[in-house]
């Protein structure tokens, strides 16, 4: 960064950010009051390449959840989940911690409290990256998305790449050694 970092997040490496998937944009917005439609977000980098990092082997090998039978509709899974019981046997405590690990490795709005994100989940189903994403933002209430809800599938590979990409490319907004200790961490995620 070219700016001074006086406290944590101005060494986050803020920028504008659009998600592409396929065709759309799904950062695309409104601020509340405005009628220009913009098309990024303003936000932190670090905390979504670090959530991508902590999150791609759950996406990788997590196709299902181990206590509940996940789909590939994973916002369908997740309401489902919150609806029902534990099963006998379980304390309501894993149940709940269960759906939370699940939900925290999957949903990009687990990336951070307050950073204004789109809501869109990541579950690998074979050779294919199932995003599903809905037409609002987490951490805000400024934003109204102009874009619908949608789902995709993605090629496993090419996803992977794209995101390796990403991160590396926050990586080196940071000092020396914080990106190499980030790209050490993230190192062989993304590759088959």
């Amino acid at each position: 960064p070219s700016w001074e970092r006086r406290y944590p997040p101005e060494a986050t490496g803020w920028a504008q950010f659009a998600l592409w998937v396929q065709d759309r944009n799904i950062c695309r917005h409104l601020l509340e009051g405005g009628d220009r439609v913009r098309e990024t977000l303003s936000l932190p980098l670090g905390p979504i390449a670090d959530w991508l990092v902590r999150s791609w082997p759950h996406v990788e090998l997590e196709e299902r959840a181990a206590l509940f039978p996940t789909t590939d509709d994973p916002y369908a899974s997740l309401a489902d989940w919150g609806e029902r019981p534990p099963p006998k046997g379980s304390a309501e405590n894993e149940w709940v911690d269960a759906r939370e690990a699940w939900w925290s490795h999957h949903f990009l709005t687990a990336v951070g409290e307050g950073i204004c994100v789109p809501f869109v989940s990541f579950v690998r189903q074979d050779d294919t990256l199932v995003v599903q994403w809905k037409p609002r933002f987490a951490g805000t209430t400024q934003h109204r998305s102009v874009v619908d809800g949608g789902r995709a599938l993605l090629n496993w590979s090419e996803t992977a790449q794209a995101l390796d990409e990403f991160v590396r490319f926050v990586a080196d907004w940071f000092k020396p050694e914080d990106a190499r200790t980030a790209v050490d961490a993230f190192d062989g995620y993304f590759r088959e």
